[in-house]
């Protein structure tokens, strides 16, 4: 799933864009994505990340060298990962808050 801040025109979505373990719902648009959220039954983590808590979630967290956040949640064997843009519309807390969220949905 990507969001942006600002809308764009429903693109025609390349099929070399699409691995073959993903599923295209719906998109993707021509506007500036600033967060990625997705979604895998397979576990992940992080070599360089810091463990935190969010709201009894426990996430791996790490920032690139161009400024983005990488986060890393895992409930009831589902993984969500989370990836800001590099000017991200939201400050870290929130977008933690929204992986929380996202990731207590699912374990409720």
């Amino acid at each position: 799933m990507s969001y942006g801040e600002s809308g764009g025109e429903l693109r025609q979505a390349d099929e070399e864009q699409i691995l073959p373990i993903e599923e295209l719902l719906y998109g993707p648009y021509s506007g500036e994505p600033s967060l990625l959220l997705t979604l895998s039954e397979l576990p992940a983590t992080m070599e360089e990340g810091e463990s935190r808590s969010v709201d009894g979630i426990d996430m791996q967290i790490a920032r690139a060298p161009d400024g983005s956040l990488h986060a890393i949640a895992r409930a009831a064997d589902v993984t969500y990962t989370l990836q800001s843009s590099t000017e991200p519309a939201y400050d870290e807390d929130r977008m933690l808050d929204i992986l929380a969220k996202i990731a207590r949905g699912t374990s409720e």
